[in-house]
């Protein structure tokens, strides 16, 4: 299946993530400067702040006024499309300057839900060119359900039309990751039905002569400008050489592994993802794709239907994947498996040909690696899950349990609201009405949903005989939302029962539902979230509300929520709070009680995003009025492109706010923008020694072999002090070297010490003190290496690195 989070987070990172720079760990994210590329603005920008906005990004000489752009696939929608699109985004003349419904205007250039899940348009500049900034004026806003920004921009620089290089990119963030929003590698805007063309700016600063912009679409796509602009700053110029090499055709169909090289891990199974990328524009095209990998490789596992074909070449496997209808973006995972490593070469390839319709359409040599991942088991000692993944993504895996298990997840997850019920329907929420669940059929439904999906279920059951814990995800609301939208276009909400629903603004029904409402709707949505629970028998519950946000800011101005407040006597920001604690307490009553009910332990749960030194969610969840009955875990978001420093902050607040161990960080290995997986060890390391309990993960999609690699390797190093672990805190420390970052876990005997080059700093060296009473022993986890055993330490870091030492 694709993704299936309901807000789409991760969409843009596993279409194009090849493609995607390595994005340094060790670089701080800079505050935005309004006078460079944007701040974040407060609430919809207006069309002269938008045309201010873009006259202000666009600095240095244009470079591509009057240029032909080239179009992969060519603009589809008939009221702009026309013979001058190709000139359109190079003419200096905006669409419209008065109105931003520019997807009535010729003057711009659209696409409207195309085939391709990725847009791409290429500049031929003339020659080679200091390239600094490019500039783009898009649509979104969501006036209508398809006119949204894009999941995000990427972009490409060459010199011979070939071959390419990502120099830059940019993702789109959801409403409760908004802070993230610096407009140089993520950006947050409100789509709240009223559109606006915002110009977004990427600065490249490379020698180049093909520019490409990629976007990744949510729906429909609009632009009626493009601006390259001359560099400012020569000095900043860089080779092309300096950047990832990109995989761009520009005709036909390619599939190609999503990080490269592709890697097989040789003890642990793990998914292998690849990418499409189809420049066809057939909608209906039929397609599938050849992969041969050496003898000693062997393809064994997935969720597409693949079967084994004579080799053309001695000394290889041949596979034919089938695809179905043709798929663009990521496809489902691969699971291969070394047979015999004395087979495979150390300059091992694989070879991918795409084909459409029986024909071969383009065909890629990649290069191959075989690696060992360092096998842990963290049960017991660190709470480590990977949350946001399904019952199907570990049934689809071969040896699931035993695979996990050396990988260190402790956890395996359950998401009851897509289980069938007996009928074969899809969605827990299937088996609900919109009227009141009785207690009797209530039971009729869980009988029904224990039938429909026993598969899930025997997972689960076998993942508890294997020691691991059960967590389950939902997404309370959001499919009270759905079953509410079902209701009032089938008619069976009457006009009073709206107004007892939604807000009420002006005397007018609003557009959200109100923070006070608790009838039906609700209570049917409590009842689901109870059979859920029932079902599953979890130990924990991870919940992922974003949901509430509109709803609250439109409640300001509904009569009985003004007349709630003003009686509360409370700040607004005090008194929705209030009620956000009323609603989670009432979702914590239902999930005990189903508990009680299965005749289990009452499940510990945390709610996305809340976290101890963060804002209220949703500006409605505030953590202080939910910790520690509520909810017992502290859980910040921290997509943060691989950014330790980042992980780093948001960890020891939260530890400082608590002054306890119950934090557990959202990581990722690629939401928002893939990174070099090897920044997914410090992250790791400095989460856990910086106070968090463990780790959980959006999304197992975003998962490559090496992410897993260096996430298990990580909790190996950890894993060699399991009672310290138990045990230990986080300690004050520092050195001599300020730009260098120092974390220290232990008690007075023995400590954990860790400092990191995180900010690239040509100067790596520092002294340090060890935080003992006394040192008999210094040794470095990684090398087993031991250093003189003395309070004073020197150590020289590299740009990048770190260094974990144990000292007792």
């Amino acid at each position: 299946m694709t993704n299936f989070h309901p807000r789409n987070r991760a969409a843009f990172a596993t279409g194009i993530a090849l493609a995607l720079p390595l994005l340094s760990c060790a670089s701080l994210r800079a505050e935005p400067d309004a006078n460079e590329i944007g701040a974040q603005p407060q609430g919809v920008p207006t069309v002269a702040e938008c045309i201010a906005h873009w006259n202000k990004i666009l600095v240095g000489d244009e470079l591509s006024a009057g240029k032909e752009v080239q179009f992969f696939p060519a603009p589809d929608y008939r009221l702009t499309t026309d013979e001058n699109d190709k000139f359109d985004l190079t003419d200096g003349k905006l669409a419209s300057k008065n109105k931003e419904s520019i997807w009535y205007h010729k003057a711009a250039v659209g696409w409207y839900l195309p085939a391709s899940e990725e847009i791409s348009l290429m500049v031929d500049l003339g020659k080679e060119e200091e390239v600094g900034r490019i500039a783009i004026r898009v649509l979104g806003g969501r006036e209508q359900g398809s006119l949204t920004f894009p999941k995000g921009f990427e972009i490409l620089a060459g010199n011979d039309g070939q071959h390419f290089y990502s120099v830059s990119a940019m993702q789109k963030l959801q409403p409760a990751e908004r802070e993230l929003s610096d407009f140089k590698t993520a950006f947050y805007l409100p789509e709240e039905r009223k559109a606006y063309v915002y110009p977004f700016a990427l600065d490249a600063n490379v020698k180049a002569r093909y520019i490409v912009l990629r976007m990744m679409r949510d729906s429909a796509i609009f632009m009626d400008e493009i601006s390259i602009r001359r560099a400012t700053q020569p000095e900043a110029v860089r080779p092309l050489s300096d950047f990832r090499p990109a995989r761009f055709f520009t005709e036909g169909v390619v599939v190609f592994p999503r990080k490269e090289p592709m890697v097989v891990t040789q003890n642990v199974l793990t998914p292998n993802f690849f990418v499409v990328q189809d420049n066809t524009g057939d909608k209906k095209a039929v397609a599938d794709f050849i992969i041969e990998v050496p003898d000693g490789i062997e393809l064994i596992g997935g969720t597409m239907k693949f079967e084994s074909q004579t080799a053309s070449r001695v000394g290889w496997n041949r596979y034919r994947v089938n695809m179905g209808r043709l798929v663009r973006g990521r496809l489902d995972p691969l699971y291969f498996k070394v047979t015999n490593a004395a087979k495979v070469p150390a300059d091992a390839t694989c070879r991918l040909t795409a084909r459409t319709g029986g024909a071969d359409s383009n065909s890629i040599d990649v290069p191959l690696r075989l690696v060992t991942i360092p096998e842990v088991n963290t049960r017991g000692v660190l709470d480590v899950s990977l949350t946001w993944m399904n019952e199907s993504n570990a049934t689809d895996w071969p040896d699931f349990l035993a695979n996990f298990r050396k990988l260190g997840f402790d956890y395996v997850a359950a998401f009851p609201r897509w289980y069938r019920n007996a009928s074969g329907k899809m969605e827990l929420e299937s088996s609900y009405d919109a009227g009141l669940v009785g207690d009797g059929r209530y039971e009729a439904v869980l009988r029904s949903m224990r039938e429909g999906s026993a598969t899930q279920l025997q997972l689960l059951d076998a993942a508890r005989k294997a020691n691991f814990r059960i967590i389950t995800n939902d997404s309370p609301f959001h499919v009270m939302e759905k079953t509410l939208d079902e209701a009032l276009k089938s008619g069976k909400v009457s006009e009073e029962e709206k107004r007892e629903i939604f807000n009420v603004v002006d005397a007018k029904i609003g557009q959200h539902v109100s923070p006070l409402y608790r009838g039906r709707f609700f209570q049917n949505e409590l009842l689901r979230l109870k059979s859920a629970v029932e079902i599953t028998k979890p130990d924990e519950v991870s919940l992922d509300i974003e949901w509430w946000y509109e709803s609250v800011n439109e409640s300001q101005k509904d009569e009985r929520m003004i007349a709630a407040w003003k009686a509360s006597g409370k700040k607004w920001e005090e008194f929705r709070s209030d009620i956000g604690a009323q609603v989670l307490r009432e979702v914590r009553k239902v999930i005990d009680d189903a508990a009680k009910k299965a005749g289990v332990a009452l499940p510990k749960m945390g709610l996305y995003g809340a976290h101890a030194s963060g804002p209220q969610v949703q500006n409605f969840f505030e953590f202080s009025k939910l910790y520690p009955e509520t909810i017992q875990y502290s859980t910040p978001s921290l997509y943060v492109q691989g950014r330790t420093l980042d992980v780093i902050v948001k960890v020891r607040a939260d530890y400082a706010k608590l002054g306890n161990r119950d934090i557990i960080p959202w990581l990722t290995a690629g939401t928002y923008g893939e990174f070099d997986p090897q920044h997914m060890e410090p992250m790791v390391l400095e989460s856990i020694l910086g106070g968090a309990r463990g780790v959980t993960y959006y999304s197992f999609y975003d998962f490559d072999p090496m992410d897993f690699y260096y996430h298990a390797k990580a909790l190996s190093l950890l894993m060699k002090y399991p009672q310290l672990l138990k045990t230990g805190k986080p300690r004050a420390w520092t050195g001599s070297n300020a730009n260098l970052n120092y974390t220290a876990f232990g008690d007075e005997k023995e400590a954990l010490l860790l400092v990191g080059n995180y900010k690239n700093s040509r100067d790596g060296k520092t002294t340090v003190s060890v935080p003992l009473s006394g040192v008999r022993q210094v040794k470095n986890v990684a090398t087993g290496d031991l250093l003189k055993a003395e309070k004073q330490l020197r150590l020289d870091i590299a740009p990048g690195e770190y260094v974990l030492l144990h000292a007792k």
